[in-house]
């Protein structure tokens, strides 16, 4: 996906607590506290139902996770994030783990969705997110 394909940066989300998942401990701590963005969110009418597969592909394809409130974060994203808010451990295991393209599945339930107007108040420059290279 091009620069100029991207979709516009709908809400934020912040994991509050160390996500669900079979990423090594060390590399879910440093999500918690990085604000993510969201480009596909759903309408508040229903569930935003996600199927998500483990990051260890041991069991194979069939080892899957439904999330019901999933916030799906592009990988591009992700690394981007977590390289502009001092990650980079985790920046590095995301970006040689998985394609660019894909996204990321985390539960709603497990930290706070941001309006992006709200979280450029609490984060003033966020809104220079896509035009920052990293």
């Amino acid at each position: 996906m091009s620069k100029n394909e991207l979709p516009p940066i709908q809400a934020w989300f912040v994991n509050r607590q160390v996500p669900f998942g079979d990423a090594p401990k060390h590399i879910k701590k440093q999500w918690v506290d990085v604000p993510l963005p969201l480009r596909q969110i759903q309408p508040g009418e229903g569930p935003d139902l996600h199927i998500g597969h483990n990051v260890d592909t041991t069991y194979g394809i069939t080892d899957v996770h439904i999330v019901e409130d999933g916030m799906a974060v592009y990988v591009f994203d992700a690394v981007k994030a977590l390289t502009l808010f001092g990650r980079e451990e985790a920046a590095c295991f995301w970006n040689d783990m998985l394609d660019p393209d894909q996204a990321l599945l985390f539960d709603g339930t497990e930290g706070q969705l941001y309006p992006t107007p709200v979280l450029q108040r609490i984060l003033p420059g966020i809104e220079f997110f896509d035009q920052t290279e990293v």
